[in-house]
């Protein structure tokens, strides 16, 4: 399986993800569900730009969640 892979180097996609942070937080308040605080896991900031481009690479939103559906026992 191949993923998306991101190289933190290059200007280019640190205003990619400044504008889709920006975009989706917007987005979010718009619907009237603000993000509050920075979304994280086991106290790790989670890059929103990465997963979404992650997920994307993989088929989207459905096709990941019958992988994990397919990984549950």
């Amino acid at each position: 399986m191949i993923f998306f892979q991101l190289s933190d180097s290059e200007p280019a996609v640190d205003e990619r993800r400044d504008r889709f942070v920006a975009q989706l937080y917007k987005f979010m308040d718009d619907r009237g569900t603000p993000i509050n605080r920075a979304p994280s896991i086991a106290n790790s900031d989670l890059d929103l730009f990465h997963l979404f481009h992650l997920v994307a690479s993989m088929g989207g939103y459905n096709r990941v969640s019958m992988l994990v559906d397919d990984m549950s026992p």
